[in-house]
Formats: structure tokens, C-alpha cells, sequence
């Protein structure tokens, strides 16, 4: 799947989550995350989803009927159950997520990593799950300690250089790695700064 990588806001969106095994559980996790209004409908569930807080759950098989009103819809039950859920949302122009086949559905959940101002995803595009998460692991998100202070400073910038050309140089130095990666990435982008303005 050669999907765009975009970031919707999905505070209180709904979301149906079909099944109620392990994949339905780390998605589950995921999109409660990012504050959605998760309903999951399922015969059988995992503990674990049970005592979840701020879900709603629908204990019955599923049925074409029960995509109505939702956002998006996560396919994660068996594979049978999977191509009926799909095909009903596919009917209603509904995005889907199917957890079972690479390039089945219309999204998938790529790997993440958060913090308060830095969220990094990584996807082999359904190819390999488990090395996405392993890159993404490997990301810094220390650098979101960081992001306030760079935001602050290119606010500066923008305020203080009014040439597009010399402000997007100046902007492109002061994020270097050998800058923001260092421990005194205060007093080196202080320096570059005071050369400008």
C-alpha cells in the first residue's frame, strides 16, 4: 500500500473496532491515544479489553447495520469477518483498517512514537511491521524538549528578517544536527542569531 501519510484530528471522532483479540487490543490502545470515541463489537473478548476505560462495547457478531454514524472502522477479527466488515464500509464510504492481509483496506496503523510536541510514525508500507517498529524506536524523541524552544526562535526569526531567501538560511542553520542534537543547543543557536539580528 503506497498510503499518504497524513495526521487527522481524531479527538471524539468514533471509531468502530471490530473483534476483540490482541491486534483489536493494540489498536484499541492506539486510538484511545489520540482520544477517539471507541465503540468494539465482538462475541468474545480479551480481558485486557474489557477493563479498558472510555470504551463502549457491543457484545454480538457483527452486522452491516453496525458501521452506521462511525467515522472510521478497524477490521480486526477473522479474516471472513474482516472482508464482510470491509466490504459493508467500503459500501457506505467509510474508511477501513483490516488487519489481516498486507494492501487489504484503506489505512493502516503505522508505528508511533509521542510525546507532548513530537510525534514520529514509520511505515514499510505493510511490508514489515515489526522492522517500523523497530526504526521508529530508534528515533530521538528527546528533540521534543527541544521543539518549544526552536519554535520560539523561529518566531523570532520571522519577526525580526523580512528577506524570504535570508530567512530560510537562517531557519536551516540553527537546525543542524551538530545543533540540535547537542547538549548546548541554547547558546549555539543564540550565536547564529546574534550574526543576524
Amino acid at each position: 500500500m503506497k498510503g499518504l501519510p497524513i495526521f487527522i484530528n481524531m479527538e471524539d471522532k468514533k471509531v468502530l473496532v471490530v473483534g476483540g483479540g490482541n491486534s483489536a487490543f493494540i489498536k484499541i490502545r492506539k486510538l484511545l491515544d489520540f482520544q477517539c470515541d471507541v465503540t468494539v463489537l465482538a462475541k468474545d473478548f480479551l480481558p485486557e479489553i474489557r477493563e479498558l476505560k472510555g470504551i463502549n462495547i457491543i457484545n454480538k457478531s457483527f452486522e452491516e447495520k453496525d458501521i452506521e454514524n462511525f467515522f472510521i472502522i478497524v477490521a480486526s477479527a477473522d479474516v471472513k469477518t474482516n472482508e464482510l466488515v470491509y466490504n459493508c464500509a467500503k459500501a457506505k464510504g467509510i474508511l477501513c483498517s483490516v488487519s489481516t492481509g498486507k494492501g487489504s483496506g484503506d489505512f493502516i496503523f503505522p508505528a508511533h512514537r509521542r510525546n507532548d510536541r513530537l510525534t514520529v510514525t514509520v511505515s514499510t508500507d505493510g511490508g514489515f511491521p515489526a522492522l517500523s517498529k523497530k526504526l521508529c524506536s530508534k528515533i530521538d524523541l528527546s528533540l521534543g524538549t527541544k521543539i518549544e524552544f526552536f519554535e520560539r526562535k523561529r518566531r523570532e526569526v520571522i519577526d525580526n528578517i523580512e528577506d524570504l531567501a535570508l530567512r530560510k538560511k537562517v531557519l536551516n542553520e540553527i537546525i543542524e544536527d551538530d545543533i540540535i542534537y547537542s547538549d548546548d543547543y541554547i547558546e549555539k543557536t543564540e550565536n547564529i542569531l546574534k550574526r543576524y539580528f
